[in-house]
């Protein structure tokens, strides 16, 4: 634990000596300072949207497995379904995905 306070500390400092020194707009790279100030004056908006995007989070997870459960049902139950999307999933999973 205190390996992690000592880490984060130097990061935090070298966040805000990167900022003096290249003197990159705020916009850009605000200071560590900047931030806090930030989150502390703008809290309730800010857990306000944390909120809903937990709850947006949960919600696409929930609808994601139930997809993945119902198709998988869909490929143990039925051959027919199971000889044609079967080698649609094997190759959908072969292709790279790029964010």
């Amino acid at each position: 634990m205190r390996k992690v306070i000592i880490i984060s500390i130097v990061l935090i400092c070298f966040w805000q000596i990167v900022v003096w020194v290249t003197r990159v707009p705020p916009f850009i790279l605000p200071a560590p300072f900047e931030v806090a100030a930030a989150l502390t004056n703008n809290f309730k908006l800010i857990a306000l949207h944390a909120a809903v995007t937990g709850f947006e989070i949960i919600v696409g997870l929930s609808i994601g497995c139930m997809i993945g459960m119902f198709s998988a049902w869909t490929i143990l139950r039925f051959q027919h379904v199971r000889s044609w999307f079967l080698p649609v999933l094997v190759a959908s999973q072969a292709l790279p995905v790029f964010a």
